[in-house]
């Protein structure tokens, strides 16, 4: 299986080949803020699964937990599309709202719950 996926402007497009190894919603602050929302939902596939054509751009911060985040985005659009954060080495955290098609995913976990904001809380 491949899970298709781009920008909102369609000049950066990738290919994940397989399932991701796990689905989480992201409630830390700093998702929200990339996000524009409360919270963002990632898929996790190993680097190399992932294929990516067209010019990224990438910004290095920390994330809530002190370790480097590596978030690359289209250049044109601004659209994030994956995150690499240092925790975990050789993974890519897609965002799941540029997944062509998201059917079939399913969140398995939910992080950073107590950063979530009223209006968007974690499931139970």
């Amino acid at each position: 299986m491949t899970m298709l996926g781009g920008c909102l402007c369609g000049a950066v497009r990738y290919a994940a080949d397989g399932l991701p190894k796990f689905v989480t919603a992201c409630y830390c602050t700093d998702c929200q803020k990339e996000s524009g929302a409360g919270h963002l939902t990632l898929a996790a596939f190993p680097e190399a699964a992932v294929r990516v054509t067209g010019e990224t751009r990438s910004y290095e911060g920390k994330a809530d937990s002190g370790n480097a985040v590596l978030r690359t985005f289209c250049p044109g659009c601004g659209t994030t599309l994956f995150g690499q954060p240092g925790s975990l080495p050789g993974m890519l955290m897609i965002r799941a709202g540029t997944l062509d098609d998201s059917a079939g995913l399913t969140t398995s976990i939910a992080i950073y719950g107590d950063s979530a904001r009223d209006w968007d809380q974690p499931p139970a």
